[in-house]
């Protein structure tokens, strides 16, 4: 019997409908997690999500050990490491939505880490403020980055806030969230009258599990701290049942060459986000004259896949605007 038949006895967070089946069986960390599929809603999660106030102690520490940039270590990354590690990838995705932005604009991150994408914005806004639960990267950031605003080592429903804000950004945060439809709704109270979410996570449909459906990919993609998996209908569901309307922006981040890696060889082209998402030839043949004169063919058909993939609905990474549905 094959997995996508096996029922499940949970119920759907997001429609409450009972027709709910075994879409993938094991996750990176845990073979023996499930993940879930309604037939009614086409929400993906995962079985027996914990409370947040678990999750909550989790991500102080414990997070970071097990799902770092060498997890072997099995110690959490440096909070100066991870904020060189991660500043090239806020700026790119601040280069995406520097349109959204003001010079008038408070704004909130919530799950800022060590404050690179913070860093970023704070000479492009009023005030920039964060909420992180590792201790050491709160720490760090009040140490060492020259904010506008505060930043708060309490998940963002303890923080008690003394204003409200323009923006509240969450990049790879949502998919952690145990009750995100009560998230959101407390998310709306601190938004001024004109204020908007930006919310980006991992996309379900990603052509590595929804085209070629990789074995491989999938066995990496699934884990235990992304307890739901969004597409546009399932985000746009939960968001209009907290009182939110949503415009989606379509991204695909990896390219060609790191999907026929994950394809032909079973694993990424490389262990860097940049590369991954570029086509490369190896190191060794880099500089000799008849491959570099190709490389300009290789990066444009590279730029025409991702693109390809966004049209088709088929792109990594769903970034999302939440604004009031009365305004």
């Amino acid at each position: 019997m094959s997995t996508k038949s096996k029922m499940s006895k949970e119920v759907c967070y997001n429609c409450k409908s009972s027709h709910v089946f075994v879409y993938h069986e094991g996750t990176r960390d845990d073979p023996s997690r499930r993940v879930l599929k309604c037939r009614e809603c086409d929400l993906v999660f995962l079985d027996n999500i914990p409370s947040q106030e678990l999750l909550n102690e989790y991500y102080k520490e414990e997070y970071r050990k097990k799902f770092n940039s060498d997890a072997n270590k099995n110690v959490a990354e440096a909070p100066e490491d991870n904020f060189s590690n991660k500043l090239p990838i806020h700026q790119e995705r601040f280069n995406r939505l520097e349109h959204l932005f003001q010079k008038n604009q408070s704004v909130l991150e919530i799950g800022c880490g060590s404050g690179a994408f913070l860093s970023v914005i704070k000479d492009h806004v009023k005030k920039c403020s964060g909420v992180d639960l590792n201790e050491r990267y709160v720490q760090f950031m009040r140490e060492k980055l020259d904010l506008t605003g505060k930043v708060y080592s309490q998940h963002v429903e303890k923080v008690k806030f003394q204003e409200k804000f323009d923006v509240i950004c969450l990049f790879h945060v949502f998919e952690h969230i145990a009750d995100p439809i009560a998230f959101l709704r407390h998310l709306n109270e601190l938004l001024t009258e004109s204020g908007f979410l930006i919310i980006e996570v991992p996309h379900v449909n990603d052509a590595l599990v929804s085209i070629y459906e990789s074995a491989a990919f999938k066995r990496n993609y699934f884990n235990s701290p992304h307890l739901y998996y969004y597409s546009e209908k399932t985000l746009g569901s939960i968001s209009k049942e907290a009182g939110f309307k949503c415009e989606f922006l379509p991204l695909n981040e990896y390219g060609l060459l790191n999907h026929l890696c994950w394809i032909l060889l079973g694993k990424p082209i490389t262990g860097t986000r940049s590369e991954g998402r570029l086509f490369k030839l190896p190191t060794e043949n880099v500089g000799q004259p008849g491959i570099d004169s190709v490389q300009p063919f290789f990066d444009k058909i590279n730029q025409e896949y991702k693109i390809y993939l966004e049209k088709q609905g088929c792109f990594d990474t769903l970034i999302s605007i939440l604004k009031r549905y009365n305004k």
